[in-house]
């Protein structure tokens, strides 16, 4: 036995413990984090891909509306309020317009099928000829 050796006592075989079970923990923590990070990482990119998808639909929006000439008002006399009727306004014309084409969808829609209860599923309707 060398000068500087000496025995193992309970604090070292405690300390040596603690660091285990630190060790362990400190892997579960970083293993918990790891997964944690993965699916942020994976929403972040669903996020990406809609702000992309959304980002190319505003921009052909933008382009159809400077091809249809429409710009922002140039009023200077106009003010918050009065903008805000005017697009409640249209706001409520587009809505109406929508409903009349849902309407006349969902007619569609069953005039199509009284059509193929009545020719057998056929859209075309009776066959005529040889």
């Amino acid at each position: 036995m060398s000068r500087f050796s000496r025995k193992p006592t309970v604090d070292d075989a405690l300390e040596e413990r603690v660091r285990q079970i630190a060790t362990r923990r400190a892997k579960a923590v970083g293993q918990a984090t790891d997964k944690r990070i993965d699916k942020v990482a994976a929403a972040v990119e669903v996020i990406r891909v809609d702000l992309d998808r959304i980002s190319h639909q505003l921009r052909s929006i933008e382009h159809r509306l400077d091809a249809a000439g429409v710009d922002a008002p140039q009023d200077a006399q106009t003010s918050p309020e009065d903008a805000l009727a005017k697009v409640q306004q249209e706001h409520e014309r587009i809505r109406a317009r929508s409903q009349l084409v849902s309407r006349f969808d969902e007619r569609l829609r069953r005039v199509e099928e009284a059509v193929r209860k009545l020719y057998g599923g056929d859209l075309r309707g009776p066959k005529v000829g040889p």
